[in-house]
């Protein structure tokens, strides 16, 4: 940062203040996901637009607060899931768009697993010059954890959804870009194998089908070492399929979409600079090309198959609601907020 504008960055101890300064016009929200939610709903409140890493946020009713805060304050938010500016994901939505790939049936997604949550010594003191209470903010109250505080929050289930989320989310936001189906209406989510039913064990196996039309989706985590991306997806039509695999800031697809090369292409069809994008989008210069409505749709049935996964049966979801039928699977799925931290209610 010194070397680019030349003089020192603030900081803020408090996020809050930062938000109240007048002449600030974006911010970029890249903390641990249970603090999502709040400081994307504050930064819009302050009149900020918002880069947002993803997941978006930990619950159906967050998803459902920040979408009301998007709409109330006219601000956009760009959520950094960044297939959509991957060249090779490109490639492939196009191949599907000049006819190379017919209408896609089922989907199969899978995702290399990661690590367990940190085995922390609830003994051990914060440091000094560390606020943990505002560090975990909305969030559970827990003890500090050097390992989790260091970037091991991931599995943690107060904090976040868990490895499966982030990967499963990111592949959900490519699928209506990639398939032409946007996801919509009411969908089944359900475990294949057999599900735990604790909360703490991430999903291993999960089968999703809209009751819109025929799409399938199943999805798997995987040791297979061969897939070195992280996670990827064969999309399936009735004679063909085609696959796209990605992880980190690589992404790879099959060589047959490569071949067909268009003389023309519409300038909102793929724009490699994603945070570039956000920057036109607010300026009104260019459509958003990851918008938190899609991000949270397929946040919401990444939700969906978690607490089918937890609850070892099948639930249902209506993701033009966000919202799940029944009152034990939103019993299992909702999280309290720490005191004094309150979720401004939107739907």
């Amino acid at each position: 940062m010194n070397r680019v504008t030349d003089r020192e960055p603030r900081r803020f101890a408090d996020y809050r203040k930062l938000l109240a300064l007048p002449d600030l016009k974006c911010v970029a929200v890249a903390t641990p996901d249970h603090w999502h939610a709040l400081m994307t709903i504050e930064a819009l409140a302050a009149g900020k637009h918002v880069y947002l890493e993803p997941p978006v946020c930990r619950t159906l009713a967050e998803c459902r607060a920040m979408l009301h805060a998007e709409k109330q304050y006219g601000k956009v938010v760009q959520v950094a899931h960044m297939g959509r500016a991957n060249a090779a994901a490109a490639a492939v939505m196009r191949f599907r768009k000049e006819g190379g790939l017919g209408p896609v049936g089922s989907v199969e997604l899978w995702s290399n697993p990661g690590p367990d949550a940190p085995e922390c010594a609830t003994t051990e003191a914060a440091p000094s010059e560390l606020d943990w209470p505002m560090w975990l903010g909305p969030a559970a109250r827990m003890p500090y954890c050097r390992e989790l505080f260091e970037g091991k929050w991931r599995n943690v289930p107060a904090l976040t959804g868990g490895l499966y989320r982030e990967r499963i989310s990111a592949q959900f936001a490519l699928l209506p870009w990639l398939t032409g189906i946007e996801m919509v209406g009411q969908w089944k989510a359900g475990p294949l194998g057999k599900a735990t039913g604790d909360a703490r064990t991430q999903p291993q196996s999960l089968v999703f089908e809209s009751m819109e039309n025929t799409m399938s989706i199943m999805w798997q985590f995987t040791e297979d070492k061969a897939h070195s991306l992280g996670w990827g997806m064969n999309l399936i039509v009735s004679k063909d399929s085609v696959w796209i695999a990605g992880g980190g800031t690589g992404c790879a697809a099959e060589i047959k979409v490569f071949k067909k090369r268009p003389e023309t292409r519409p300038r909102d069809d793929f724009n490699p600079n994603h945070r570039g994008n956000w920057v036109n989008a607010f300026n009104g210069k260019d459509p958003v090309n990851m918008p938190l409505k899609t991000a949270a749709a397929g946040l919401a049935l990444a939700v969906a198959g978690q607490t089918a996964w937890q609850l070892g049966r099948e639930v249902v979801i209506d993701l033009d609601t966000l919202t799940m039928s029944d009152d034990e699977a939103q019993e299992i799925e909702a999280l309290e907020y720490a005191a004094p931290w309150k979720l401004p209610v939107g739907s």
